[in-house]
């Protein structure tokens, strides 16, 4: 893998600590609850990309790499004891 530009990595960072904010509250609601709010989310980061002019498959790829990074942050959250997840 090619070293990223300074610009990539800061943009990077700031998806990472968006996915865990995002994941910090979505680990407090219902299973339900949980797949409305991943739609919720998939929608507007859509949204984003298209504002910014990021679309196609840079787009489509940036937010499935993004979405799954979602879910295993509520993933690990859940099995780490977090919101009645684990048996921590």
């Amino acid at each position: 893998m090619s070293e990223l530009t300074t610009e990539q990595k800061e943009v990077l960072e700031h998806t990472m600590k968006a996915v865990q904010r995002i994941a910090l509250a979505i680990i407090a609601l219902s299973q339900d609850d949980r797949e409305m709010q991943y739609a919720i989310v998939q929608r507007n980061f859509e949204r984003a990309l298209s504002q910014v002019g990021i679309e196609g498959e840079a787009g489509r790829d940036w937010i499935d790499v993004t979405m799954r990074a979602l879910r295993t942050f509520v993933a690990e959250i859940e099995a780490g004891g977090g919101a009645q997840g684990g048996r921590a």
